[in-house]
């Protein structure tokens, strides 16, 4: 693991948010989609003078070498948040509003954004809308991918009986447990 400033932080959005982003979707009836960002830690530049050893089974032709990172990368201390600290300032050029109260829950006319980490949920009015957000980010440089509807979250999926009723169910997570030995 590369050491920095002791400064590790990983953005996570607070169920009780998720479980909001999910209610106004289902009541607006708008689409929802899950975004990963790929390699989402390597997207963010380093800002520190960082040394990094070749990788175990690699070699150098020039003997005893030592890398500069000029990216940020998995196991860096600093890398969940050079991560976060690149998605915000985007979002905030994109004319977002971060919550006050969870500062993982973003927002802007007619769609909302949450982060866990390095993937988002989206739900706005239209897919159209989600599809331009999408091509917005890239065009800043993001590596992404655009996924399923964000009808399963940590193992609970999500389904709209009616306008006035949510089927909350964890089949993955009864069958993982059920097959432990008691």
């Amino acid at each position: 693991m590369i050491k920095g400033s002791g400064d590790t932080y990983s953005p996570v959005v607070a169920f009780s948010t998720v479980r909001l982003f999910l209610i106004v979707s289902m009541i607006l009836d708008w689409p929802t989609c899950s975004i990963d960002f790929a390699n989402a830690f390597v997207q963010a530049t380093n800002p520190t003078t960082t040394y990094v050893k070749i990788p175990l089974g690699f070699r150098s032709s020039k003997g005893n070498t030592i890398l500069k990172l000029l990216k940020s990368l998995y196991g860096h201390d600093l890398a969940p948040r050079l991560f976060f600290n690149l998605l915000f300032q985007s979002l905030t050029k994109l004319e977002f509003i971060q919550n006050l109260y969870d500062e993982f829950l973003w927002y802007r006319d007619n769609i909302f954004i949450i982060i866990f980490v390095d993937d988002c949920g989206i739900c706005a009015e239209t897919v159209a809308l989600i599809d331009e957000h999408i091509a917005d980010l890239e065009k800043m440089g993001f590596k992404l991918t655009k996924e399923s509807t964000f009808t399963e979250f940590l193992g609970i999926q999500y389904t709209k009986i009616d306008t006035n009723h949510v089927h909350l169910t964890q089949e993955g997570l009864i069958k993982k447990y059920s097959r432990l030995p008691a």
